[in-house]
């Protein structure tokens, strides 16, 4: 599984104490390092510093992906980029999970609000345009 702009791997974490095995990246290394410390012994996961726009440059595909607060971070011209490079790690038949909260909502509504948006790497873009021309809360399976 990739963990895409994983912060400090509290969901990389997570998966990974499953049994499953994560790739968490992010830009910001000071988090990586924060991700990395907290690591048990026992417990498999990868942290490496990647540009989420050039995800292709990792060089590997995974059968899940998961975004949980990125996305939303980005303007509406930069999440088609975005969600393209998302697209270009994940498997054919692969998931992607997007945890996203609508930039238009105030920063104090609580996250249960947040859409969890699941969608096959070929409806990616469906979803990315769905997302930047409606700023209402949507779901998509």
């Amino acid at each position: 599984m990739l963990d895409a702009g994983c912060g400090t791997g509290e969901n990389a974490h997570h998966v990974a104490s499953l049994g499953l095995s994560v790739l968490g990246v992010d830009v910001a290394e000071t988090a990586l390092a924060i991700a990395r410390e907290k690591a048990d012994r026992g417990i498999e996961v990868d942290f490496a510093a990647a540009d989420a726009f050039q995800l292709e440059r990792l060089g590997r595909r995974f059968e899940t992906v998961l975004d949980c607060g990125l996305f939303h971070s980005f303007d509406g011209d930069e999440r088609g980029g975005y969600v393209g490079s998302l697209a270009s790690v994940t498997e054919h038949d692969g998931t992607l999970y997007v945890l996203w909260t609508p930039v238009s909502e105030p920063l104090h509504r609580p996250f249960i609000e947040a859409q969890i948006a699941v969608v096959p790497p070929r409806a990616a873009m469906a979803m990315v345009q769905t997302f930047v021309t409606a700023d209402a809360p949507a779901v998509m399976t």
